[in-house]
């Protein structure tokens, strides 16, 4: 596809079962990708470009894809995925990205290129990408709302280099809202301190990692994880616990 400042609307490609490579060309400047645009299609793999600054709902709903690349570029535009809904919260109409549970996602087939420009997660950014392992939030974000990665139940690792609490809860429903099997998190140098409770809900992690040069978070030995301040327990590692112990009553 070649334009300057294209707008793809809304069901322009919808339903093309045979469609399996969608390429831009390098002076491609797609801005907006719209509502049911590619929904339906055969599309093994999309790479969106860094021109584009809004993808509609159900724009990419219903395909093929084993992965999902945003490029990066010195000049890219910001980027927002989905619209979000009037009570904060996901539903149906909301997925942009989604694949069938007969789809075998790549483990790290989803890609954020350095020097993409993506900002804005709404509801349904990514629903029911069944094998996606593992997911790197690049430090762009801004705010990731309710359900923006909705019943990815394969996600087990998620590296954390947002710079903002950008994690909205909305109701019973947190970013990841559905994907419950989250077992190792690692904080990133730029990572800022954030409310695990809105990203990820109550998950059993097994790991929390902190990288070197993070000043929002610290780790001891034993493999605890506090805020940078020593305030805030962040997570204890069962492993390493045989006790507790309250040294000063009067402070609690």
């Amino acid at each position: 596809l070649i334009g300057s400042d294209m707008v793809i609307d809304s069901y322009a490609f919808r339903g093309c079962t045979n469609l399996a490579t969608l390429e831009f060309n390098n002076q491609s400047k797609v801005k907006e990708i719209k509502s049911y645009a590619f929904s339906g299609t055969g599309l093994t793999s999309v790479t969106i470009p860094a021109s584009v600054t809004l993808i509609e709902n159900a724009a990419f709903l219903g395909i093929k894809a084993t992965s999902i690349t945003f490029k990066g570029s010195e000049d890219a535009t910001p980027l927002t995925i989905g619209t979000q809904s009037s009570d904060g919260q996901y539903a149906i109409q909301n997925a942009v990205f989604s694949t069938s549970n007969a789809v075998e996602f790549q483990a790290t087939g989803l890609v954020f290129e350095e020097g993409c420009n993506i900002q804005v997660l709404n509801s349904g950014a990514f629903q029911g990408l069944y094998g996606l392992k593992e997911v790197t939030l690049p430090s762009t974000l801004t705010k990731v709302n309710a359900g923006a990665f909705y019943n990815c139940p394969t996600i087990e690792k998620i590296n954390v280099n947002t710079t903002s609490d950008v994690f909205v809860k909305a109701k019973n429903q947190t970013s990841f809202y559905g994907s419950n099997s989250i077992k190792e998190l690692v904080f990133m140098k730029d990572c800022a301190f954030i409310t695990l409770a809105n990203a990820f809900g109550n998950q059993a992690y097994e790991k929390i990692t902190v990288a070197d040069g993070n000043t929002a978070y610290m780790a001891t030995e034993a493999g605890n994880v506090y805020s940078a301040d020593g305030k805030t327990l962040v997570y204890a590692n069962a492993s390493s616990i045989t006790e507790i112990g309250v040294t000063d009553a009067t402070a609690m």
